[in-house]
């Protein structure tokens, strides 16, 4: 029988190297091209939210939807937004790093 009180690592156990990445991978790339991405849906809800809140008689409603579509908003924000770096305080150039976030190629 095998001991296995001492546990550790054992030969051939776990996950196969890079199997988790490539196939999320693969379903990114095909919702991309379907046009399917979360994103898409954020953006979707957040507009029809909007609309909605826009054309609410009842206040209370109006605010419920626009908070909601707020929300939604922010969560989509940094898919589409760059994130712009702080410059640095010794630097006395103009210049500004942008990191885009969230982009999707089917490239590699």
């Amino acid at each position: 029988s095998t001991d296995m009180a001492n546990g550790g690592a054992r030969p051939g156990a776990g996950r196969k190297p890079g199997s988790k990445t490539r196939k999320v991978r693969d379903i990114a790339i095909k919702a991309a091209r379907k046009g399917e991405t979360p994103v898409d849906v954020m953006l979707g809800a957040m507009r029809a939210l909007w609309e909605q809140s826009q054309a609410a008689e009842d206040m209370g409603e109006k605010l419920r939807l626009a908070k909601l579509a707020a929300d939604t908003a922010e969560k989509a924000a940094p898919y589409i937004h760059p994130k712009l770096s702080p410059k640095p305080p010794e630097s006395e150039t103009n210049e500004v790093h942008i990191t885009l976030i969230g982009a999707l190629t089917d490239e590699g």
